[in-house]
């Protein structure tokens, strides 16, 4: 099975469309001819472009590939290694067949690793004080991330958040990557305060 995919690195990734060339071998004793293919899937974030596809002859101990790739979308929401399961239907002139298929489909898994807040002082943002705060993120799935926006909120009535956003050029798969915002806290925030942030 030959995967070409939108970035062109072979790997099922998540909103990508997919295609597959699928070869079949004759192992009988006499020439396959009137061949056609057809792949279906349970899945719901699997959406066919082209289920079906039909092949040249293929003469005994010889094999052939779909004259036209299958293909489908997968879905953005699919997780991270997630397992298609495709059956291959294959009907010929002499005899039908059924083969089942596995691939899988792979996303980007980003988690917060580190807050650093960098006040050239104690590491502790302080009443009255402004300090950029340094967000660290990893990638753990098996997909990059392209053009990653993200965005800083709190419901905190002691907080202002200067700058909310960041953006990077990408967060490959296995790569950590940090995001700088800038706070400022209230002079009459309480002492031992804590304030929640949340990011998306």
């Amino acid at each position: 099975i030959t995967v070409s995919d939108s970035d062109g690195n072979g790997v099922i990734e998540y909103g990508e469309q997919v295609e597959l060339d699928i070869a079949l071998a004759n192992i009988g004793l006499e020439e396959a001819t009137g061949i056609s293919g057809e792949l279906t899937c349970s899945d719901t974030l699997i959406t066919f472009v082209n289920s079906t596809s039909n092949y040249n002859a293929i003469p005994t101990e010889e094999s052939g590939v779909n004259l036209t790739p299958f293909s489908f979308d997968v879905s953005r929401f699919v997780p991270d290694d997630h397992v298609i399961p495709l059956l291959l239907t294959v009907t010929t002139s002499q005899e039908s067949w059924e083969f089942n298929i596995f691939l899988r489909a792979f996303a980007p898994v980003v988690e917060q690793t580190s807050l650093i807040v960098n006040d050239d002082e104690n590491g502790v943002l302080n009443p009255g004080e402004t300090a950029d705060v340094l967000i660290s993120y990893h990638n753990q799935g098996g997909a990059d991330v392209s053009n990653a926006f993200l965005e800083l909120t709190s419901d905190d009535e002691y907080l202002i958040i200067n700058s909310a956003s960041w953006e990077f050029d990408a967060l490959l798969s296995g790569e950590t990557n940090t995001a700088v915002f800038n706070l400022s806290v209230a002079e009459e925030t309480p002492a031992e305060h804590i304030i929640a942030l949340y990011w998306n």
